[in-house]
């Protein structure tokens, strides 16, 4: 859209450079020799209507709610619906986090954020040698249905909707939770939430794989096809960038890898008979706001924006709901960001985290809580969490508009800018041949890898800030009694007495036949007529644990071995 008055901006602004900016800089210069977003783009002192000139309102921007859904996936966002509000939970036993769920479902929490420990994440059971001291220490220790059952029990699935932290053991998870949901006689069909189920950044980001790639996505489409078949308004995978930003990627990587890899779900899904058009509605994604509060917002609009290109341009989706990118806004990465000094600092970091999201029009927001970056977060921490995302809801009144940041001409600016950027990286996979073979390459590990050097190198000679770590760190003992929850060692000791007490108690016949028809049906090609999702959802109703599926599972699959 042409700007009427161009030159006269133009002139104008040439003499405020000389008029007013180059007397302040003579005499007090900038405080920084550049300023740049944390992906490096460099950012100037002003922008004005001549640095979005050049973008078309209609084709770029358009109405919220239509498409390319810059602006947002619904007409009226937070004026019809608040935000869901979704704290990353689970810990311990299932009977402590049951109790924590009823907790925070009578506190005002409108989505449960469900966390598997790193034993049930790597397909091992409580009581293997290999799980020793991480038993219920980041997640809930979850090793079959009985598991499922306590953490579910009292909790209407109809009415709560609830995301799994499942990635390499998704496809056992979602079986757990679908007979779940039968045994307490809801209707499936009125369930909702997410899995995880993003298999892909695993081999790149956070290594929390089991098998090789090929039999991973062979899983992974299987959970696709079995959500179309039974729990249709479940999400059967959300791409997510979190781990691949703790792993040192820019907010330009992060969007880029997060988006290939969720183009490659969407091109497995449609090889199993899965058109974009029905895939694309349930298309949820889970995103981290970091430290850079504008290029957070950005990031995600341009996300939407290129996602729903891809969707309709490469995809041929027709609906336009199936181009809509829809979002969870989780605070990360807490490696990077949250720090051990002065913990109530984080509130104000987490808090402003929230607002990146909300400001960017997320569909459900989560923060962190000041206890995690010490562990498990305590029952006061995420309270405090939750309360300032409803604040942000209640007090801010911005939720009264929809994308109240939009015509900003740095935000637009800055929009178009991680688009670009965004696309030069989508490209570069393109011509590797697609993301599993950027992945196999090592291109996307090498690309993480250089980032996360930089990052490191700008903290070391401060031209990043992070208060506590490289400005105004407090002294130790400042900090050290901070209370926060601490795993009993004697729960998880419990946890594995009880497990094998269950074990023995089991028809060792009836487990031994359906562990059997999964090895049959791993063995053959797949297809959907080879869907695993059924033997391994009969194991499961045979009291099968995590490590006993995955077990058999590796006999006919193999592990992933790092090159």
């Amino acid at each position: 859209m042409a700007l009427k008055n161009a030159s006269e901006i133009k002139k104008k602004e040439k003499k405020w450079q000389v008029e007013n900016l180059r007397k302040q800089l003579l005499m007090m210069g900038e405080r920084k020799e550049k300023f740049e977003t944390d992906s490096g783009i460099p950012v100037k002192s002003l922008y004005t209507p001549l640095d979005v000139a050049e973008s078309n309102y209609l084709t770029s921007l358009g109405f919220p709610g239509e498409f390319p859904f810059t602006r947002g996936v619904d007409p009226n966002m937070y004026r019809s619906q608040i935000y869901r509000m979704a704290q990353f939970t689970g810990f311990a036993t299932p009977a402590e986090t049951n109790q924590l769920y009823r907790r925070l479902l009578a506190q005002g929490m409108t989505s449960l954020y469900m966390a598997c420990d790193l034993p049930c994440q790597l397909g091992y059971d409580s009581d293997d040698p290999r799980a020793e001291g991480e038993v219920g220490k980041c997640g809930v220790a979850i090793n079959s249905l009985l598991d499922m059952e306590t953490i579910l029990d009292g909790i209407d699935l109809n009415k709560t909707r609830i995301t799994i932290v499942a990635n390499a053991n998704a496809a056992v998870i979602l079986a757990m939770l679908d007979v779940v949901a039968e045994r307490q006689g809801v209707d499936k069909t009125r369930i909702t939430g997410f899995l995880q189920n993003d298999v892909l950044k695993e081999f790149f980001a956070r290594n929390t794989y089991i098998f090789p790639i090929d039999p991973s996505l062979r899983l992974h489409s299987d959970t696709i096809v079995f959500c179309q078949e039974n729990l249709p308004n479940f999400h059967p995978f959300n791409p997510i960038s979190y781990q691949i930003r703790e792993a040192g990627a820019n907010a330009v990587q992060e969007a880029a890898f997060t988006l290939a890899n969720a183009a490659t779900y969407v091109e497995n899904a449609a090889k199993r008979g899965i058109p974009a058009d029905d895939l694309g509605p349930l298309f949820f994604t889970i995103i981290v706001n970091h430290r850079d509060f504008f290029e957070e917002i950005a990031k995600i609009r341009a996300m939407r924006r290129i996602w729903a290109r891809l969707m309709k341009e490469k995809f041929g989706a027709e609906k336009e709901e199936a181009c809509a990118l829809r979002f969870h806004a989780s605070q990360g990465a807490v490696g990077l960001n949250l720090r051990r000094s002065l913990p109530e600092a984080n509130i104000v970091r987490c808090t402003l985290a929230g607002f990146a999201g909300v400001l960017s029009g997320a569909q459900s927001v989560g923060t962190r809580t000041m206890d995690e970056a010490y562990g498990i977060p305590s029952a006061k921490a995420s309270l405090i969490s939750l309360r300032a995302l409803q604040i942000i809801a209640e007090e801010t009144g911005v939720t009264h508009t929809v994308d109240p940041l939009a015509g900003s001409y740095f935000v637009e600016w800055l929009t178009d800018e991680v688009e670009k950027r965004i696309n030069q990286y989508l490209a570069k996979i393109d011509d590797l041949g697609g993301m599993v073979s950027a992945i196999k390459k090592g291109y996307v590990q090498n690309e993480i890898a250089q980032s996360a050097f930089a990052y490191e190198m700008d903290l070391e000679e401060k031209r990043k800030i992070i208060l506590g770590m490289n400005l105004h760190i407090e002294p130790l003992e400042e900090y050290e009694e901070h209370a926060y929850y601490q795993l009993d060692p004697a729960l998880q000791q419990d946890q594995i007495r009880k497990l094998k007490e269950f074990k023995s108690r089991r028809d060792s016949a009836k487990l031994a036949a359906s562990l059997a028809a999964i090895r049959e049906t791993a063995a053959k090609p797949e297809g959907n007529e080879n869907n695993l999702m059924g033997p391994i959802k009969e194991a499961v109703k045979s009291y099968a644990t995590i490590g006993e599926i995955f077990r058999t599972l590796k006999e006919v699959f193999g592990e992933h071995q790092q090159g």
